[in-house]
């Protein structure tokens, strides 16, 4: 469009080279609407899945002002730096439920098949065994036996906490909890913080109102708490409150500096300068944040199954500790 191609043909160029058959599929269709007369916006508005109400509102707002072209220049910088904030929550989240699972499999297996050669020996010495190998042993034997029922209780809880997950109080919790969470919980709230100061500084530069910005901050925070204080900065904005005093009453998701900034920002009339400011330190703070993570978690996770596997390994040398003490 900045080099002069008409909004029909640029749709006409991009639904030609998509790779993804459900993205060319509602090109050609929004081509077709905006053909027949459809503004662009509305077009897009018909396939929420791929075109949001953050994108809608301002595509919208370029084709108003006559600046469309700016807008998706914004636009394409904003979904960019979202894309990457995505995946740098994915990371944070992929390598600890990593973590877990590698152990619990290590874990499961020297139970239900390490062990069994171990007790099987012990059991022709017909020598009583330490409480610790009994311990370790008894268990064993009780997942062998009971080793479905176990994995249907565990597959029941899953789906019980999917449920509740899926209820209005039970979602508002979780995500509640997520936020408060040691060290994951910083960087959720990080995450948030820079994604709302990119959101908004997009849609404030972009002639979008404040209330609306909220109204779509909400929508795509991607955490119920988190829409929920939204909601309620939206509330105390319509009543001519500002945006840096209803944000200080949730001190626990914004903190001073950002609402400092904020109110230098209204003060100045540049908030959208300020917001960009906030979200770029954010962005920064969150790689920062995610990285010392990762560093952290590797040595943890050595820690972590070396600890499991020498306390079963202990656990089966004991008896054999004991005969050659005896022997002695």
């Amino acid at each position: 469009m900045d080099s002069g191609i008409t909004i029909v043909q640029s749709l006409q160029m991009l639904s030609a080279q998509a790779d993804n058959p459900k993205l060319k599929k509602a090109l050609e269709k929004i081509c077709t609407f905006v053909e027949s007369g459809q503004e662009l916006h509305l077009a897009m508005q018909k396939f929420p899945d791929i075109f949001d109400a953050l994108y809608t509102s301002l595509v919208e707002a370029g084709s108003a002002s006559g600046q469309l072209d700016v807008i998706l220049k914004k636009l394409s910088f904003y979904v960019e730096k979202s894309a990457k904030l995505k995946q740098q929550l994915r990371s944070a989240m992929t390598y600890p439920v990593g973590v877990i699972i590698l152990t619990t499999l290590i874990s499961a297996g020297m139970i239900y098949f390490v062990v069994p050669m171990f007790a099987a020996n012990f059991k022709e010495s017909g020598k009583p065994l330490p409480g610790l190998t009994q311990s370790v042993v008894d268990f064993s034997e009780f997942m062998k036996h009971y080793i479905l029922h176990v994995v249907g209780l565990v597959v029941g809880m899953v789906i019980a906490f999917k449920k509740w997950k899926d209820t209005p109080k039970g979602h508002l919790m979780w995500d509640t909890s997520l936020l408060k969470m040691p060290v994951f919980g910083i960087i959720m709230k990080k995450i948030s913080i820079a994604r709302f100061a990119s959101t908004m500084s997009t849609l404030t530069s972009s002639g979008i109102s404040i209330i609306e910005a909220l109204n779509i901050c909400g929508r795509a925070a991607g955490n119920l708490a988190v829409t929920k204080a939204f909601n309620m900065i939206k509330d105390d904005v319509e009543k001519g409150k500002g945006l840096a005093k209803p944000m200080r009453k949730i001190s626990e998701l914004f903190p001073p500096m950002v609402t400092g900034m904020i109110e230098v920002g209204e003060t100045s009339g540049k908030i959208d300068q300020m917001l960009a400011k906030i979200a770029d330190v954010y962005e920064e703070e969150v790689d920062i944040a995610i990285s010392t993570m990762l560093k952290l978690i590797e040595p943890v996770m050595f820690v972590l199954i070396g600890g499991i596997v020498g306390f079963i390994m202990i656990a089966m040398y004991l008896p054999i500790f004991d005969m050659a003490s005896t022997q002695t």
